[in-house]
């Protein structure tokens, strides 16, 4: 046993440390230098602590690992690569760093016609170097170099290789409140200031929905009115050329920025088959309205409201008027022509580029039949006279309503 005084050994069964005099207890003891403490145990309790928080540093090392593979600029191409290849589009825009007037509506429709493609060997490489600063000058987010990754994206579809290069940029937003957020530049996939030439008074539609038209000029008389359209993605458009009271335009335009795919200029509008009927039978009411008036003595005044604000200030219409008045019967004269009839019309719509009346917006109609006029010369009998005549009549709509924009006798 050891001496709890000196720390020397003794042997067994002594009751006195035979070096300092000291009792023994008779307990064994310690050697000398021995510290308190030494022979320490930790709880098991304390152990699962240890063991715990280690794995839950190692869990939250491999959480925020598995995030920034999750949320990082390669997750970010790779998703939007395959939303557009599997004809998700609404998911590919999710993912685009557009600027708000580049909706989603708009990128829907110039992707309407594209289906998901069929596709293998799908491989993503992220580009060493520094993004083009053209291209990150013309991004909505991004402020520095690092803020932007360029990938090559290669793919078989169809058989085919397809090659593209995809920019991923920092938005300086956070995903799950640790990560950067990643989006795709929308750079190269749209145009800016687009030229669009329409016939004069129309609308253009594409995929269904009212292009959105800024005014570049438009003369007085032209047959055809510039506009631009401030951005549009690249894609195929049904575009349609819409103006009331006319046959609507329908043309297939693929457009890729190359310019010139919105000149219209070349295109006539036509009336429609309810426009042709109606003129056809408001023809024949205006005209025996007309007649009438002049033959009964009536002012311009009362058969006005039949023309066109334009055809009333220029006054021609007023004057054909009043000569046709003045050859009406006169009784104080005794003579004058007292009835006109109209037969056997038939009416052609034509151009009004092809015709010399009216206007680019006008309806303009040949009109081909027989006149009777008759005259008297006593105030008693009537004198017959036929013969075939032709007219070119145009209508302009304003309000809603045909009006003639010329007056032929």
């Amino acid at each position: 046993m050891y001496c709890e005084r000196c720390g020397k050994k003794n042997e067994d069964g002594k009751k006195f440390c035979q070096y300092c005099g000291a009792p023994l207890s008779g307990r064994p003891g310690r050697p000398a230098g021995a510290k308190k403490g030494a022979a320490f145990r930790m709880k098991p309790l304390y152990w699962m602590i240890v063991v715990e928080g280690v794995l839950l540093g190692l869990l939250l090392v491999g959480c925020y690992f598995l995030g920034s593979h999750l949320y990082g600029p390669d997750a970010a191409v790779r998703s939007y690569v395959e939303a557009g290849l599997d004809g998700d589009w609404s998911r590919a825009y999710g993912w685009l760093d557009a600027d708000s007037s580049l909706s989603e509506n708009r990128y829907l429709s110039a992707h309407a016609g594209d289906k998901a493609a069929e596709y293998t060997d799908l491989t993503i490489r992220e580009k060493e170097g520094t993004v083009d600063r053209e291209i990150r000058r013309a991004s909505v987010s991004g402020e520095t170099a690092e803020d932007f990754r360029e990938y090559e994206v290669r793919c078989q579809v169809n058989g085919e290789s397809l090659h593209s290069t995809v920019i991923a940029v920092k938005t300086g937003y956070r995903k799950a409140f640790l990560f950067d957020e990643w989006k795709i530049v929308a750079v190269g996939m749209y145009g800016t200031d687009v030229p669009v030439t329409l016939p004069v008074g129309s609308t253009l539609f594409l995929n269904g929905q009212e292009a959105d038209l800024a005014a570049v000029s438009s003369e007085n008389g032209s047959y055809y009115e510039t506009y631009r359209i401030p951005e549009l993605f690249y894609g195929t458009y049904q575009a349609e050329i819409v103006r009331e009271g006319m046959e609507t335009c329908r043309i297939v335009v693929d457009y890729q920025g190359e310019g010139g795919e919105f000149d219209f200029s070349g295109i006539t509008l036509m009336p429609d088959q309810e426009t042709m009927n109606t003129l056809t039978e408001q023809f024949s009411a205006d005209y025996e309205t007309i007649l009438g008036a002049a033959l009964t003595g009536q002012d311009f005044d009362t058969i006005s409201a039949l023309f066109s604000e334009e055809a009333l200030e220029e006054g021609e219409v007023e004057y054909l008027y009043e000569n046709l008045q003045s050859t009406a019967y006169d009784a104080e004269r005794g003579r004058g022509l007292t009835r006109i009839e109209m037969g056997d019309l038939s009416m052609t719509f034509i151009s009004p580029g092809d015709s010399y009346v009216g206007e680019p917006e006008d309806v303009v109609m040949n009109i081909d039949g027989t006149v009777s006029t008759y005259h008297s010369y006593d105030g008693m009998t009537e004198e017959e006279n036929s013969d075939s005549a032709s007219w070119t009549v145009a209508y302009h709509l304003e309000d809603s309503v045909w009006k003639l924009q010329n007056f032929q006798w």
